[in-house]
């Protein structure tokens, strides 16, 4: 993993404490207790330790009233790819800081529902793909703020691959709450995560990200079920989309969560622009990943 002319090792980037600081070694300037989150630039000698962009409200049709540029964007499944080959290939930014800043930002967001309805306590239904990781990310930051989290997922664990899996590491050894969800008949999905759902205030979707183009299977298809029909009184947030929901046309591609809000990352999704979407989205949110995502364009 390289960081501008500083090279560090996934074992050294992954050594994160719960106090949300890493020790980043053999750095030619020795950087030491940065804060996770990192914005890495080509441009730049060495590597710059910031916090990404604070979460910008907008409406369905991507347009943020008085302000212009990257959140007016409006990315298809494609470009999105495209982007995130192009941040990590161009800028030098790896996969783990670009999944970490969607994360935090995502993190953000949920805290604030959180304060605002009175709840503290949160679960995370993930999947196994980079849209669980970014669910692991956001589990590891509302933990380190107290709140009570509870995550699922929704496959094997030896399903969970690369910058996932990094994450995955960490929350694990931080003892957060994880409970797998196997290849099971649909009603037994079903009623398995509605008894993690018992109690919590609040919902996470990290199921399915914007690369999805066909219909959910199982568990995933069931899970989503089982989030539909016990969301009554609980907040419901979606990582990146809606899962169920396809990133360009903004249809269902069968059962889609209904969220009540969704934190998509680094800029709206060709889908969005439909007015069908809106009820599957609620109210959208983008979160920075770190970088102008008209400069990945």
């Amino acid at each position: 993993m390289i960081f501008g002319r500083s090279k560090l090792s996934l074992r050294q980037f992954t050594a994160i404490t719960v106090d949300k600081t890493v020790e980043l070694q053999n750095c030619k300037r020795h950087h030491t207790n940065c804060q996770l989150t990192l914005t890495c630039s080509a441009a730049k000698i060495g590597f710059m330790v910031d916090r990404p962009k604070k979460p910008v409200s907008v409406d369905v049709f991507g347009q943020e009233p008085g302000k212009g540029n990257p959140d007016e964007l409006v990315l298809s499944r494609r470009q999105v790819r495209d982007c995130d080959r192009m941040a990590i290939e161009r800028f030098a930014i790896n996969g783990l800081v670009l999944m970490e800043n969607a994360g935090r930002g995502a993190a953000e967001v949920i805290v604030s529902l959180l304060k605002g309805a009175g709840q503290s306590r949160v679960c995370i239904v993930a999947g196994t793909g980079n849209n669980a990781g970014d669910g692991f990310v956001v589990a590891r930051h509302l933990t380190n703020v107290g709140v009570d989290v509870d995550v699922v997922i929704c496959g094997l664990r030896d399903k969970i691959k690369g910058d996932a899996l990094a994450n995955l590491v960490i929350i694990e050894q931080m003892a957060v709450a994880i409970a797998y969800i196997e290849q099971q008949r649909p009603n037994e999905i079903i009623q398995s995560i509605k008894a993690h759902l018992e109690g919590r205030g609040l919902i996470v979707d990290a199921m399915l990200g914007t690369g999805v183009s066909g219909a959910p299977r199982e568990p995933i298809r069931s899970a989503i079920q089982a989030i539909l029909d016990n969301r009554s009184g609980k907040i419901v947030v979606a990582l990146d989309i809606p899962s169920g929901l396809d990133c360009d046309t903004g249809e269902p591609m069968g059962p889609t969560i209904r969220a009540d809000h969704t934190v998509t990352f680094a800029a709206m999704k060709k889908g969005f622009r439909s007015l069908s979407a809106a009820q599957y989205t609620g109210t959208v949110t983008v979160a920075s990943i770190g970088i102008n995502t008209s400069l990945l364009l």
